[in-house]
């Protein structure tokens, strides 16, 4: 599935989001399964082919359940990781009055702050723009070691010393291009 098509399923889940009107109703487990599915058969060939197969979309697309499954486990571990997991937009894009999705801090701690001058917090209007940016900074961090011991195996064997190539080059994935998106995303998406 290519970027085009996994466009097309963002828009038609978020027009019925939308068409139910009010509060956006959670995705479920079985949505949290098709996105991640169709998010891994929209990678980019750049993106290392063991992550690119059915396979891998399978597994992936259950794993993406998980932070569902987490939810109910104990009061410290679901005031801890419940706000990573949504987060409130109104209709006009803002978060809280004067906040606006598009004009997001850098970090979450500048985020707690100016939340917290508008009579706000975190906990309760979510912060999972940080939690995504989180997971793909270590995601870049991770690859990174793959290479390099990708790279160590192959000179152990003997083999050329590895060019950069597209193959191993994940800079042309964006951390937050969503944040683009249109002002009218459902009140909370789970």
């Amino acid at each position: 599935m290519r970027p085009v098509r996994l466009f097309a399923i963002a828009i038609a889940a978020a027009s019925l989001a939308l068409a139910a009107g009010g509060v956006a109703i959670a995705w479920g487990s079985s949505g949290h399964r098709m996105i991640g599915q169709a998010a891994i058969e929209a990678l980019p060939d750049e993106v290392p082919a063991f992550l690119r197969g059915k396979k891998a979309a399978a597994a992936i697309g259950e794993l993406a359940r998980e932070p569902d499954r987490w939810k109910g486990s104990g009061r410290t571990h679901d005031h801890d990781r419940d706000a990573a997991h949504y987060l409130n937009l109104g209709d006009s894009g803002e978060i809280t009055p004067g906040m606006r999705l598009a004009d997001m801090p850098t970090t979450r701690a500048e985020y707690e702050k100016a939340l917290q001058a508008a009579g706000a917090d975190s906990w309760k209007l979510g912060y999972l723009q940080y939690s995504i940016v989180d997971s793909y900074q270590q995601l870049v961090k991770d690859f990174g070691y793959w290479r390099v011991l990708l790279a160590a195996e192959k000179r152990a064997r003997g083999e050329r010393k590895p060019t950069a190539s597209a193959a191993n080059n994940l800079s042309s994935v964006t951390p937050a291009s969503w944040l683009t998106t249109s002002a009218t995303a459902p009140n909370r998406c789970t």
